[in-house]
């Protein structure tokens, strides 16, 4: 039974690991055809809103940026602070922007360019890791169940 129970288990982690894998190895493509379709600008912090979650009060900057045409737009970003230094008003940001919708803007980091990648890579190398252990555990088991069965019948 625990033989079965391992390679099963080896067997979840390995789908687990190869899907995390796919995700975070395909998230470069996602990132650079959301590039393809976004524009550059700068922007500026004109407001911060401070929304209480739990015990924690957070502060999401509502930023302001200007089109390629000169068309003013404004978004609450999802990037949050606990930090108060961490954002400040008249601060300016790079922001990228859909060019089809304007409103859809985004405070352009790297940590939101490579973050996602490194996490979903990382935890599908343990994943990976797990399942060979669990592997390689239930090959010994099965080595050992053999062996102690072997010399049973010679007996």
């Amino acid at each position: 039974m625990k033989v079965l129970c391992s390679f099963m288990g080896g067997m979840v982690c390995l789908a687990v690991s190869i899907q995390l894998f796919f995700y975070g190895f395909t998230e470069p493509v996602a990132n650079q055809l959301w590039r393809e379709k976004s524009r550059p600008a700068t922007g500026t912090v004109i407001e911060l809103k401070t929304i209480r979650e739990g015990a924690i009060s957070a502060r999401y900057p509502v930023v302001e940026f200007f089109t390629e045409d000169g068309a003013r737009h404004t978004f609450i970003s999802k990037l949050r602070s606990t930090d108060i230094e961490r954002f400040t008003i008249n601060q300016t940001l790079p922001v990228r922007y859909s060019l089809h919708d304007p409103q859809n803007a985004v405070i352009d980091t790297s940590l939101r360019t490579w973050a996602p990648m490194a996490v979903f890579i990382a935890v599908g190398g343990i994943a990976l890791a797990a399942s060979a252990v669990l592997f390689v555990l239930g090959m010994r088991w099965h080595v050992r169940s053999r062996a102690s069965t072997g010399s049973r019948e010679a007996t």
